[in-house]
């Protein structure tokens, strides 16, 4: 089993599932003009953040109608700039491979620290089961055993 080739299907099967969902999670359109803006940077990287006190997304700002959303999540106690903090410092590497699944050099580099990136993505995945397009089927705990 190639583990790098496995690791990316999922980061791409997971970035093409939050394009399909972003914005129903942030809800509709009326709840845009009440969010909260931050900016944040991962490894000297530019993300944007939009928030309320429930839920955050992180994207990629193409334009200002073209947003390439990577990232979604829960905020804690109503706290949305603490709640960002700690999750990029938890799971910083994993939105870069999310962010960069297209750049095959990028990629390659940050999968010499697979085993750091596969503990973020565990952060994020828990124990969900990726359907692999050779037919296979992990979590990524598997994964992360199967190097082990």
């Amino acid at each position: 089993m190639d583990i790098n080739h496995a690791i990316k299907q999922i980061i791409l099967h997971h970035r093409k599932a939050v394009q399909k969902v972003a914005w129903e999670f942030m809800g509709d359109v009326d709840t845009l003009y009440t969010l909260r803006s931050l900016s944040v940077k991962i490894e000297d990287e530019s993300f944007h953040v939009l928030g309320d006190s429930d839920k955050y997304v992180i994207m990629v700002r193409k334009s200002s109608i073209d947003n390439d959303v990577l990232m979604f999540g829960k905020v804690d106690k109503h706290d949305l700039e603490k709640t960002v903090e700690r999750d990029i410092k938890r799971i910083g590497l994993a939105i870069l491979a999310i962010r960069h699944i297209d750049d095959d050099q990028y990629m390659d580099n940050l999968l010499s620290r697979k085993e750091e990136l596969l503990d973020q993505l565990i952060l994020c995945f828990d124990d969900e089961r990726f359907d692999l397009a050779d037919g296979t089927s992990y979590t990524l705990r598997e994964l992360k055993n199967a190097i082990a």
